[in-house]
């Protein structure tokens, strides 16, 4: 098993922040429009679908003890399991089918070579 590096977790801990920051910015809804989503495509992109990951399951960890991360500065268990619950969720699939699709063309471009 591979060790994780002191700066992944630095990075996982920033991409975690950065995702907090990105969902205070919201437009009121029944499911609230944040720029989480954006912010979950940057951290991937920037560092990595494994650092991405860890990033995510951090934010929804601290959502989960009681910090507010959620939109509207909402935090708890209760949140997961109501309306924006799924969205959230969803960002752990989207890191996954991120690392797929960047094992699948990281290898055909090393193919092609």
């Amino acid at each position: 098993m591979k060790k994780i590096s002191i700066t992944d977790m630095a990075l996982s801990a920033l991409g975690a922040a950065f995702i907090a920051v990105c969902s205070f910015v919201t437009v009121p809804m029944t499911v609230p429009f944040t720029l989480q989503t954006l912010a979950v495509f940057c951290v991937l992109s920037s560092f990595g679908a494994k650092t991405g990951l860890f990033a995510v399951i951090i934010y929804i960890l601290l959502g989960m003890i009681g910090l507010p991360v959620f939109s509207n500065f909402q935090s708890g268990v209760g949140v997961l399991l109501g309306a924006t619950g799924g969205y959230i969720a969803g960002f752990v699939f989207i890191c996954l089918m991120y690392g797929i699709g960047q094992r699948i063309f990281h290898d055909n471009t090393a193919a092609e070579k």
